[in-house]
């Protein structure tokens, strides 16, 4: 009776584990065919994102208008934040699911069985896979707005210098007026036209370096809050501000 009771429970504890395995098999199915399927989901929509960015940033270089290029940069910097929000959320996912199942094997008393330990293996090869690629891409981005902001910058700087060239040429002309009129009159309002342009000019250099600044201060702080080092271009926009 009593070696019967042996036998008996000996079954029961095999039989559990044979369960125990297949079902683990199940779920293991069950996550690799949704891990994949997100991995399709995320490679569309970021293939979608690329194009989108591509697309607005031909928009930018065609149209030349400083509201199409303020809205591309700000769409592009809206969907690099949530790119990274998803890849984040993502890890803290599958973080969730290994500690589950880790726990439910320790609980069992088993050992992890060897297609437990490959695909731990393959999750971390797959996690730094997709941290190069997050970073190739944040790179690519980044240069897209750099050279978007660069074309804005020479734009600005154009236009800035046919404006001083015309107020230069206007205050030639009317110191000219001034000279062969001869009248007090017209000599002191054209110093006074002359003064409030030049106020004026210097005004507007002040404001465009403000606004340069607040730009770079906001790259910079872009920057760090996806872990990543400032670029070239962001450093020498650094090391100016500082001079």
């Amino acid at each position: 009776g009593t070696d019967d009771k042996a036998q008996e429970d000996a079954a029961i504890k095999i039989q559990s584990r044979a369960r125990g395995m297949q079902d683990r098999k199940k779920v293991e199915a069950v996550r690799a065919a949704s891990t994949e399927k997100a991995a399709v989901e995320e490679a569309g929509a970021e293939e979608q994102a690329e194009n989108a960015a591509t697309e607005e940033v031909g928009v930018s270089d065609e149209a030349g208008a400083e509201a199409t290029d303020d809205k591309s940069q700000e769409d592009a910097a809206v969907k690099i934040q949530a790119r990274a929000r998803g890849i984040q959320d993502r890890k803290k996912v599958e973080a969730v699911r290994a500690a589950s199942s880790d726990k439910d094997a320790v609980a069992e008393g088993e050992e992890p069985t060897e297609e437990a330990a490959e695909g731990t293996d393959d999750k971390a090869q797959e996690d730094a896979a997709i941290k190069i690629q997050s970073r190739a891409r944040g790179m690519q981005d980044r240069k897209k707005v750099e050279a978007v902001r660069a074309a804005s910058t020479e734009k600005a700087a154009v236009e800035e210098a046919g404006a001083e060239e015309q107020a230069e040429n206007a205050a030639t002309e009317e110191v000219g007026v001034s000279d062969e009129a001869g009248a007090e009159a017209t000599d002191d309002k054209s110093q006074e036209d002359a003064a409030v342009k030049i106020q004026a000019r210097a005004r507007g250099i002040q404001d465009r370096k403000k606004v340069e600044a607040v730009r770079a201060a906001s790259s910079d702080k872009d920057a760090v809050a996806e872990g990543e080092e400032p670029t070239e271009e962001a450093a020498e926009g650094t090391d100016d501000k500082a001079q």
